[in-house]
């Protein structure tokens, strides 16, 4: 008995030895500056959240919070440098389904694992808009639809290039409509955005912040939001499954940490990222864009994106979609 009480003890000991350095770690975190990395250019919709949760950590921790663009290698540059980098909470990373799903089951060439990094928390969802060119004849989606069943294939929608979450999304659009349309590729949305204005291009699934720039604007017009809910900016503006395609669809972005960042610091993190998306400065940014703010733990938000990179792979696998770069 008082073997086993002592072998007991001894293993608490052991335990509390081995979790000491962890919160220490923590307590002290963070006394150097930290690292955000951006897979995509400056000034785009994800680099400004990133800079205004940047700005409150900047705040809370008192210590230099930096901001570095990275794109490339289909947004998997900057999450292999992350990756890479010291588990101990002073480089993170902004990435999308991009980086977690889709480039490394489509592109040949990436080497990165994206069990290598691990979410913090989401810190935005951004619905789809499916957005036309006021040279397209339909003006609702009951008409698009109707068109596109009667004219199979001759319906062209604009993507940001292959393989893109976007394209993807119109893929599963397609698919639940039941309407056979004809993507054409472009290098990002700007260009496929001018040829929808002139006329050469048809229809385009967009972010709900741009895509209904374009429409305020005056420049395109929109035929219904791919959100679960209308959202408070277009109030009039009816969902895709109110119209009768059964699909919502929103890009989505999180912040993520190196695999093996200790469990106190990412606690640290995720209170000071959740303070910062909860804030007014980043709502107020959030609604210009219809975005909504997740409120997820970190358990929670591992699940999402786990579950998020199944139902992508399982999508990617059925169209057969390998890209050569």
């Amino acid at each position: 008995m008082k073997t086993s009480m002592r072998l007991c003890l001894s293993c608490a000991g052991l335990a509390l030895m081995l979790a000491a350095p962890s919160a220490i770690l923590a307590q002290d975190f963070p006394n150097r500056a930290i690292r955000i990395l951006v897979p995509y250019p400056s000034g785009g919709q994800s680099d400004i959240f990133t800079r205004l949760i940047a700005e409150s950590l900047k705040q809370q921790f008192d210590k230099p919070v930096i901001v570095e663009n990275r794109p490339g290698a289909g947004t998997t540059l900057a999450a292999n440098l992350v990756a890479k980098s010291p588990p101990d909470g002073y480089t993170l990373l902004l990435a999308a389904a991009s980086a977690t799903a889709i480039a490394p089951v489509t592109m040949r060439s990436v080497t990165f694992d994206p069990r290598q990094i691990t979410p913090v928390t989401l810190i935005a969802k951004v619905p789809y808009i499916l957005v036309a060119s006021k040279h397209f004849a339909p003006n609702t989606m009951a008409e698009f639809l109707a068109y596109a069943k009667a004219n199979p294939g001759k319906v062209n929608w604009a993507t940001h290039g292959m393989g893109a979450a976007q394209h993807l999304t119109g893929e599963m659009f397609r698919r639940s409509a039941g309407i056979d349309i004809t993507a054409i590729h472009y290098q990002g949305s700007t260009p496929g955005t001018l040829d929808m204005i002139g006329g050469r291009v048809d229809i385009m699934f967009d972010g709900a912040g741009t895509g209904l720039a374009n429409v305020r604007s005056g420049q395109l017009k929109a035929i219904a939001m791919g959100s679960d809910q209308r959202v408070p900016g277009a109030p009039a503006l009816p969902t895709w499954k109110e119209t009768g395609v059964p699909l919502s669809a929103y890009t989505w972005y999180g912040m993520f940490a190196p695999l093996g960042t200790p469990a106190p610091v990412m606690d640290k993190l995720h209170a000071a990222i959740t303070a910062a998306i909860n804030g007014k400065p980043y709502k107020d940014r959030m609604a210009q864009a219809e975005g909504e703010v997740p409120s997820l733990s970190i358990a929670k938000a591992k699940k999402f994106v786990d579950e998020d990179a199944v139902m992508w792979a399982n999508l990617i696998r059925s169209l057969n979609l390998k890209l050569d770069q």
